[in-house]
């Protein structure tokens, strides 16, 4: 166990949430990372590619881009959630780049190598470390992923749905919560952009019935805070506890950015980071890794052990073999010559559970 004045960069490390209305600039926010130097892997449900255009070349060549977004025509596929929580619980997680989704053995391969043609990025999330950002766009859309999944588990079609039953908040907002305490254990920084929701604590009036005190109506608002949104309100207030830190991006009525970490009883906030400043200067990702002791790598590293990228025609499944019977996967074979599945680390030890494989 290392001494508090010598942690290593392994352990000093963000692990953020940060909230504004549409177009503050969240995105731009954290994508600044790459420009200081950090990988990004970008886990998009928004439209945050976007924002990458602005980027110097250099960063763009630092920016790994995974389109992780629901598909919402014809058959609704919630494939955010289960993208990210896949991603999350996955001791290797292969990615087609090439068709922006999940690798499968039904892509395209070379009939005499049975190379995929296209490029396939292995990505071992408990090996990322503290030069990655791992950064998910967003919260707000994420949670609504859960949502939809939730609901077609229970046979539920959400467009149909006025009221959401209590069984799918609960649902989802399990998963979700899966997620956060995840990412708390990741070896590298995170980042998770969101948006506002309003939350209220009610409570009953005096000398009211029992069936009217039940009644939304009829309660008192006791206190109300902004929380994220996320699959309740009442999620969102208690989310808060499984980042490091919460900042808030503030457009002021002249256009001016703020991003603050400061603790207020009004929203969700604070952590470390106990203070604010201009996202674009003095409060970028760059500068608060610095100021809690971490590292801001120089952009000359290389990928490390976290990810590989197999180019089109290099990558060959384990089930695969080349000609003369050896693979060329970069992958361990068990002893019979073949590679065992992936594992998967479930519930709460996530990434974390990772770090020993």
């Amino acid at each position: 166990m290392p001494r508090g004045n010598n942690m290593p960069p392994s352990q000093t490390l963000i692990h953020a949430l940060i909230l504004a209305e549409e177009k503050a600039g969240k995105t731009t926010w954290m994508l600044e990372a790459a420009e200081a130097g950090f990988f990004v892997l970008l886990l998009d449900g928004d439209v945050a590619q976007q924002r990458i255009n602005d980027l110097s070349p250099a960063a763009k060549s630092r920016v790994f881009y995974m389109n992780v977004s629901d598909d919402l025509v014809g058959q609704t596929d919630p494939k955010m959630i289960q993208t990210v929580a896949d991603l999350f619980t996955s001791s290797t997680y292969l990615w087609n780049d090439t068709q922006q989704e999940k690798y499968s053995t039904r892509d395209s391969h070379d009939p005499e190598t049975g190379a995929c043609l296209d490029e396939v990025w292995e990505i071992k999330p408990g090996r990322l470390d503290h030069n990655w950002v791992l950064g998910v766009d967003s919260w707000s859309t994420l949670a609504y992923s859960a949502m939809m999944a939730k609901a077609q588990d229970e046979g539920v079609d959400m467009a149909d749905v006025e009221k959401v039953e209590r069984n799918i908040y609960s649902g989802a907002g399990n998963r979700l919560t899966n997620i956060a305490h995840t990412q708390m254990k990741a070896p590298c920084h995170t980042i998770f952009l969101g948006h506002p929701s309003q939350y209220e604590k009610r409570k009953s009036q005096d000398n009211k019935t029992v069936k009217d005190a039940m009644k939304e109506n009829d309660q008192i608002v006791e206190w109300t805070k902004m929380v994220p949104k996320s699959s309740s309100n009442a999620h969102g207030f208690s989310i808060g506890s499984k980042f490091s830190d919460i900042g808030w991006i503030d457009v002021d009525k002249w256009g001016k950015r703020v991003i603050n970490f400061e603790k207020t009883n009004q929203r969700t906030s604070g952590g470390s980071l106990n203070s604010k400043g201009d996202p674009k200067t003095d409060h970028r990702f760059a500068d608060l890794v610095r100021k809690i002791g971490g590292v801001v790598p120089d952009g000359t590293q290389d990928l490390g052990p976290g990810l590989t990228i197999h180019e089109p025609g290099t990558y060959i499944p384990a089930t695969k073999k080349a000609l003369g019977g050896k693979s060329t996967t970069s992958e361990t074979l068990n002893p019979t010559g073949t590679q065992a599945a992936p594992s998967q680390v479930r519930g709460v030890g996530g990434l974390g559970g990772l770090l020993k494989r």
